[in-house]
């Protein structure tokens, strides 16, 4: 099995999963932490390590509230956070379960992005371990990728700063982890040219937003879409992002908020401090930059602005945020 690779940035060691047929690697670094001056900044290059990796645990999950532990509650039950495991804004790292023997097996590759509104979620739940279907011969990956405030947040000076990637910055944080996928999954034993990329809600919506991008044509084959593309059924869908003007505006009253008055001020505060203000003020959520995100997804859809890949499109009962309206 591999239990040993070779990554761009250097060597992993992975584990045995519970059928020790699948080899699992958690925790690897894709991109430089999101953190000082890197914060509200499209991910940057991992940097190289010495030695050998132990990719043995899962790495911190993303800044993001703490859900209630009524177990009753299902979305409680869904995005209880483990305790014993770490919250940072350094989270921008992967996980791969892989089945394959050696690097030449050119096995299909799973790509998943994990739901919760854009505000909560990581892929340690336990929901979103790979080993089940890394058994049926696929190579399966899950990214931890920025939220909230953190995610998408947006400013007038962050856009006089970075007109190009003003905002969306969790969506970016995909699009490099996929691009991470690509060169590197051959290591794996994965086959780059394979890549299907899916998840569910929020994760729906995630890969409909890397389908939009015209430049990652070619960079994954097919998509599963869960519980994103009912516009029909969940009325609460439409027209649910801001603009990028909304939300700079919104930015400006959150600088009020947090006491700052300058983007290098708001980057030197505590993240949970950040975070917990940003609970207080309100959601952030994906935003129609005109640069990564150009339009309300559905409609850009229904006019065909975007190069469709082969697409399986679902729902789930009880979907976050709307009425149950599908079961």
């Amino acid at each position: 099995m591999l239990r040993r690779v070779i990554v761009e940035n250097g060597e992993v060691e992975g584990l045995p999963a519970a059928d020790p047929r699948i080899t699992s690697f958690k925790g690897i670094p894709y991109a430089a932490p999101p953190t000082g001056d890197n914060r509200w900044r499209v991910p940057q290059p991992a940097k190289n390590w010495d030695g050998v990796l132990k990719a043995y645990k899962f790495a911190p999950i993303s800044m993001q509230h703490i859900p209630g532990l009524d177990r009753e509650n299902i979305y409680s039950r869904e995005w209880n956070v483990d305790p014993t495991i770490e919250m940072s804004e350094d989270s921008l790292h992967l996980n791969i379960w892989t089945p394959a023997k050696s690097a030449d097996e050119k096995l299909p590759v799973l790509v998943w992005f994990f739901g919760g509104g854009l505000q909560e979620g990581n892929t340690a739940e336990m929901e979103f371990d790979g080993e089940r279907i890394a058994r049926r011969g696929i190579v399966v990956v899950t990214i931890n990728y920025r939220l909230n405030v953190f995610g998408f947040f947006a400013h007038p000076e962050l856009t006089a700063e970075s007109p190009e990637a003003p905002t969306n910055f969790g969506l970016h944080d995909q699009q490099f982890g996929l691009r991470w996928v690509k060169r590197n999954i051959a290591s794996f034993g994965g086959d780059p040219g394979n890549i299907t990329i899916g998840g569910q809600s929020a994760g729906g919506f995630s890969s409909l937003a890397q389908i939009m991008r015209p430049e990652n044509e070619g960079l994954f084959r097919r998509a599963i879409i869960d519980s994103f593309m009912m516009k029909g059924a969940y009325s609460e869908l439409a027209n649910i992002h801001k603009t990028l003007a909304e939300t700079e505006r919104a930015g400006v009253e959150f600088f009020k908020l947090l006491g700052v008055s300058t983007l290098a001020e708001a980057r030197k505060l505590d993240a949970v401090y950040l975070r917990d203000k940003s609970v207080e003020f309100g959601l952030w959520d994906a935003v129609i930059d005109d640069k990564f995100y150009l339009g309300q997804i559905h409609d850009m859809v229904a006019q065909g602005r975007c190069k469709l890949v082969p697409m399986m499109v679902g729902h789930t009962g009880s979907e976050f945020f709307v009425k149950p309206k599908v079961s």
